[in-house]
Order: C-alpha cells, then structure tokens, then sequence
C-alpha cells in the first residue's frame, strides 16, 4: 500500500502516477450476513465483482475500488461480521490477480480497520474512508 501523510498531499499523484484519475466502484451483492443476501453462492458474488471489474477496466479506468455496497443498510464499523472481511479479502485478491491496476478497498459505512484487515490481505493499494 502507499502511505499518504500530511507531507505528501497528493494522494492522487502518489496511487495512480497522474494528477487525475478515472476510478471504477466495485459494487458487490449482498455478502452472507448481511440483512439483503438471499443465498447467491459466494463464487457467484465473486464472479459478478470479477465481471464488474472487467468493464470498467475495458471503459479504460485507471484504477478500481471495491465496496460492500449490497450490505444495506450497513453496519456500524464495530459490528461489521468477520464473514464481511473475509468475502471482501477474497475478492480483492481475485480481482488484483486479473487487473494490474490500482486497487482500493472502502468496507461500508466507514469501518477503517476492516478495510485496512482487507487490502492487506487481498493486495490492495489504498482504502477509501471519508475523514468527516
């Protein structure tokens, strides 16, 4: 992952090595645990990410974040389900090893330490969560 400080400001700049970029949200179906899954299997949440993935990479974005956008309405960051973490770590180590793009992780609604517990172990490049 980049590390991004109050020194280096351009966060933009230092992730995608241009001073704008075009990127492409990932938004996965209900995971399991979630109030909306309705028994999809998980190799077919990861196939709809992956297909996701694969358009928005042929509309030439420059990058990619994937968001647990079918859990509505989300959790509390401290009640995020460890399935939720897991499923997201899945995907995004299915979806970097297809794209060589970079690649963010933003878990619903704001939950940073899961995010951070994800790109880690998916081989993501940044988390998304807003500061206000």
């Amino acid at each position: 992952m980049v590390a991004i400080s109050a020194e280096k400001t351009n966060a933009i700049q230092a992730i995608f090595s241009r001073s704008k970029a075009v990127i492409g949200v990932i938004h996965c179906d209900p995971f399991p645990g979630s109030p909306k899954y309705r028994v999809k299997s998980v190799s077919d949440i990861v196939e709809r990410a992956l297909r996701d993935a694969e358009n928005y990479i042929s509309g030439g974005v420059h990058g990619l974040i994937i968001e647990n956008h079918g859990d509505i309405p989300f959790s509390k960051p401290e009640d995020i389900g460890h399935e939720t973490s897991a499923l997201m770590a899945v995907i995004t180590e299915k979806v970097r090893e297809r794209f060589a793009v970079p690649l963010g992780i933003n878990v619903l609604a704001n939950a940073a330490i899961p995010a951070m517990a994800v790109a880690l172990a998916g081989g993501a490049d940044f988390v998304r969560v807003p500061w206000r």
